[in-house]
């Protein structure tokens, strides 16, 4: 496999650009899951102020 970042074990600082491209769509998937959850709590907010 070859991923055109060489990764020394010696040298934490290079992570393999798989393991950078799995970190970045881990953060992906939670912002978007914080987004829903944000919307649905807005949501919510406004359906509870009308019921007042």
């Amino acid at each position: 496999l070859h991923t055109g970042v060489r990764w020394h074990p010696g040298n934490s600082s290079h992570p393999s650009r798989a393991v950078v491209h799995q970190r970045e769509q881990r953060c992906q998937k939670s912002a978007h899951l914080h987004h829903l959850l944000r919307l649905r709590h807005v949501h919510f907010a406004t359906d509870h102020a009308r019921d007042q």
